[in-house]
């Protein structure tokens, strides 16, 4: 569910992966960037701790370099392997692209790389943004980032991490890294949001999607949909146990296709309740999408749907808000679809959260907090 973001402050001998910086600024016989275990393997990737057949495993992937300034995507092959205890991204030297043989000449000690991990269990891809002191169109940025991170070779990041950075930077909008901080516009097109889509598209200077970027980001708000489900039936069997209701079906994780995610009865009247948990890692405000299936059976399913706002979804828990019998409110959007001219039918809207009436936060937690109140 949650991206694997990382920000590591290069060596000199990390920059020893990049041919010139070998022969020219010599530090070391390495060729290959050193990443953190306490990153790549406690925090990203525990399946590595595991141990295995093979002594010093590797892990061939795509390697996108981005930067420094406003260098476009360079792609190419690389390994992620395991030396004696240290973990590397290694391969062969990394020369400039063809067309700006110099791009990685002007690199120094003490500049940065963003990087974005790929993969479930194992690293698949990396997507490795560089940013350089000697860059003018990094320079603010490096600025910035200097003065977080004062200490420390490699740490974990997030969006609001990078958020903060640009802010700070005062380069949001302008510097390539703003395309990194915009998950929940990322989320909605893999949704299928047309206004996102259009919003990404019609910038100036970005590179929009490859078709593995999209399939990717597809298949992480998917995830996201099941990991806000998840947290979802956990909160509504404690509210079972509490005696607050009961008969908790968590229908789609057996009927993919059920116009709802759950269903309930409520306490003491047994009165029965569907659930549609809309999830994001976004903030409230993000549209939420619904099918038109959805739609039809809140308005005509005789049965009171309630829809629950999962927002800031992450490892750590969400906030969340409930709407309740929303059927009244979406009956005019239903009339709306099926008032379309012969041969034309919607299947999906984007909805407006605000345009609903949600109660007030609730704060859901951790699982392991679930398991320490019982």
């Amino acid at each position: 569910m949650a991206r694997k973001l990382a920000l590591k402050r290069l060596t000199a001998s990390d920059l020893t992966v990049f041919r010139w910086h070998f022969t020219n600024r010599p530090a070391g016989n390495q060729k290959a960037i050193n990443l953190d275990r306490s990153v790549l393997v406690d925090s990203l990737f525990p399946e590595l701790a595991k141990p295995g057949a093979v002594p010093n495993p590797r892990y061939n992937l795509e390697l996108k370099i981005s930067g420094p300034g406003a260098c476009a995507p360079h792609t190419l092959v690389r390994k992620i392997l395991k030396q004696q205890k240290n973990w590397r991204l290694n391969g062969e030297f990394i020369d400039g692209p063809i067309d700006d043989p110099q791009r990685y000449n002007y690199l120094a000690a003490d500049d940065f790389a963003f990087f974005e991990f790929r993969g479930d269990q194992v690293p698949e891809a990396i997507h490795m943004l560089l940013v350089s002191a000697a860059d003018p169109q990094d320079a603010q940025l490096h600025q910035a980032l200097s003065q977080i991170f004062v200490t420390g070779s490699m740490r974990v990041i997030d969006e609001h991490f990078i958020h903060d950075v640009l802010e700070r930077s005062g380069v949001a909008g302008r510097h390539a890294l703003s395309d990194w901080a915009e998950g929940a516009l990322l989320e909605e097109i893999g949704l299928g949001s047309a206004a996102a889509t259009l919003k990404l598209y019609a910038r100036h200077n970005r590179r929009g999607l490859t078709p593995e970027e999209f399939l990717e980001i597809r298949g992480r708000a998917q995830s996201t949909g099941i990991s806000g489900e998840l947290y979802l039936n956990d909160w509504l069997l404690d509210l079972q146990r509490e005696g607050e209701c009961s008969d908790v079906e968590w229908t789609s994780s057996s009927n993919a296709i059920a116009p709802y995610d759950f269903r309930l009865r409520t306490s003491p009247h047994g009165v029965e309740r569907r659930i549609d948990a809309k999830s994001t890692t976004g903030e409230f405000e993000t549209a939420l999408h619904m099918s038109r299936a959805e739609i039809i059976e809140a308005v005509r399913g005789g049965v009171c749907y309630d829809i629950y706002r999962l927002y800031r979804l992450s490892e750590e828990g969400a906030e969340m808000r409930a709407a309740y019998d929303v059927g009244p409110v979406l009956a005019s959007v239903l009339e709306a679809l099926e008032d379309l001219p012969p041969g034309i039918s919607v299947d999906s809207v984007s909805i407006d959260p605000r345009i609903l009436q949600f109660t007030s936060d609730i704060h859901y937690p951790r699982n392991s907090e679930l398991d320490d109140d019982k």
